[in-house]
Parts: structure tokens; C-alpha cells; sequence
């Protein structure tokens, strides 16, 4: 591209489809560019991990939740601002229990790959990390609505975070608020997707 038609300009921003080749090309073409990637993607990415771990039975089971909330905030990590992604995976990173010492093996599986290929990998938490409410092209109302939706739980979420900031975080208390107001940002963002 640059051979073909030189300087393509100030911004460096690409929307990548997690396909390792074009993201590699991309960074040592542009070693500036910024790589977003798409929400859709990223879950799909998710929801076939679940399947490959053996899981898609526990995750669908409306009688227990426990599989799909976790899985869910596991897919809403891309709503959060970047700097709140490794936060949030601390405590994530350790799946809930279920009772049952397969399904625990298998989350803890998932958690392994979740972090190694979203959290220290090739797609690392900047990546992730998503523009919520920035529609680039005209789109049916519906995902133009849930955009301003998103947005708006974004603003949201940012304004309390700024306030746990302000009690710097060696206080246990701004890490329960932290933590609090993650989860039901996640919680939030989850159900906005559609999760």
C-alpha cells in the first residue's frame, strides 16, 4: 500500500478480523498503527472456545447461570476502557465454581486460553478494547440505539471509576467499588450485546 501510493496519512487505525497475517503485515508496515478489532469476532472467537472446551451444555443451562454470566463478562471485557482490562482479569482469571470437578477443569481451561491468547497474546487487551458508540457507517436503528446505549453506560462507568481513582488504590474500599462498579458495567454491556 505505501509502495503503491506513498504516505497514507497522519492516522494509523485498522479494524482487523483476529487473522494473525494481516495483523503482522499490519505492524511492521505501520509500527504506530493502532489495531481495534470487532465485538462480533471476538465473541464468536469466545463462543467457539466454549464449544472446544466441552462447555456449551454448562453455558446454556438457564436452570444454572453461573457458566454464562462468567463467560459473559468474560465476552464484555471489550467494553471496558484498555486500562481497566487487567484489572478486571484479576479477578476474572479465577472461574467460578461449580460444584462439579470436570466443568471446574474445563473453565479453568478456558480461563488458561482466555488469558494467553486475549491478555498476554497476539490480540492483547488493547486490541480488545472497543469504541462503543462510534457507528462508522449508516446501520439499521436498532444497533444505532444499543450504540447510544453503549456509550452512554460507558460514560457512566468512567465517571465512578474516576471517583474510586481519587482514593488511590491502596485503599481497600476503592478496590470493592472498582470491582463493583466492573461487574455491573459488565453486566450492563453484556446485556446490551445481546449476551
Amino acid at each position: 500500500m505505501l509502495t503503491s501510493f506513498g504516505d497514507t496519512g497522519i492516522t494509523h487505525t485498522f479494524l482487523v478480523d483476529y487473522e494473525l497475517a494481516a495483523i503482522q503485515a499490519i505492524r511492521v508496515t505501520f509500527q504506530d498503527a493502532v489495531l481495534k478489532s470487532c465485538a462480533f469476532h471476538f465473541r464468536q472467537a469466545i463462543l467457539r472456545r466454549v464449544q472446544q472446551e466441552g462447555l456449551k451444555t454448562q453455558y446454556e443451562n438457564k436452570d444454572d447461570v453461573t457458566v454464562y454470566n462468567w463467560v459473559k463478562r468474560l465476552m464484555s471485557l471489550c467494553m471496558l476502557p484498555t486500562f481497566a482490562i487487567g484489572y478486571a482479569w484479576e479477578w476474572l482469571q479465577q472461574p467460578p465454581s461449580t460444584g462439579s470437578a470436570a466443568t471446574d477443569a474445563k473453565l479453568c481451561a478456558l480461563a488458561s486460553y482466555f488469558g494467553r491468547t486475549w491478555i498476554t497474546g497476539e490480540f492483547q487487551a488493547r486490541m480488545i478494547q472497543l469504541q462503543a458508540g462510534r457507528t462508522p457507517k449508516p446501520r439499521r436503528r436498532c444497533y444505532v440505539d444499543n450504540d447510544a446505549k453503549l456509550w452512554s453506560a460507558k460514560q457512566q462507568y468512567e465517571i465512578r471509576i474516576a471517583s474510586v481513582f481519587t482514593y488511590l488504590f491502596p485503599h481497600p474500599q476503592a478496590w470493592a467499588e472498582f470491582r463493583s462498579a466492573t461487574e455491573t458495567y459488565l453486566d450492563h454491556c453484556g446485556h446490551m450485546l445481546g449476551l
